[in-house]
């Protein structure tokens, strides 16, 4: 089936859950011209059709590890999580150790979705670093984190204050 043909069955909205299903049901590698389509999709807010593809994309056999390698990296927080937290930990090692590197960028890069910390998960449960190299990093969030919450109070102070 060329992608033409596969982009018009794709779903019209995010709860096109028929179309989704549909278009997993045809499976790899038929979908594979509109995987990249498929994993866009991930972006999508509290959406069925997200997470049919979601549920494809942890499942299926052939882990498309390039694909992900182009997108993990993306300025969606969303899709970064929706990757980090329900795809890649029902992934074999050999799907996620050509990611090590992208996952060991990405841990150094806090975000509100804890993204890095997905890292240092996925980092551990396949041995991709030094654990002395995890904790020092792990110590520095902690710290970090300690300095936002005193900053949040004295800025809760500053709102409680009358003029």
């Amino acid at each position: 089936m060329k992608r033409k043909e596969l982009l018009e069955k794709m779903p019209k909205n995010k709860s096109d859950s028929a179309a989704a299903n549909a278009i997993v049901e045809l499976g790899y590698p038929v979908v594979e011209p509109v995987m990249r389509d498929m994993l866009l999709w991930l972006r999508v807010y509290k959406s069925p059709v997200a997470d049919i593809f979601v549920k494809f994309f942890a499942e299926v056999t052939t882990q498309p590890v390039d694909l992900i390698a182009k997108h993990i990296g993306t300025h969606s927080q969303t899709l970064r999580n929706r990757i980090l937290v329900d795809v890649l930990p029902l992934w074999p090692y050999e799907a996620i150790q050509p990611l090590s590197q992208y996952l060991k960028t990405l841990a150094t890069h806090p975000d509100i979705s804890n993204n890095d910390l997905a890292c240092f998960k996925l980092i551990l449960k396949h041995n991709l670093a030094d654990r002395k190299w995890v904790r020092q990093w792990l110590e520095f969030r902690k710290e970090q984190s300690a300095e936002r919450v005193d900053l949040i109070e004295v800025l809760e102070e500053e709102c409680e204050k009358v003029f």
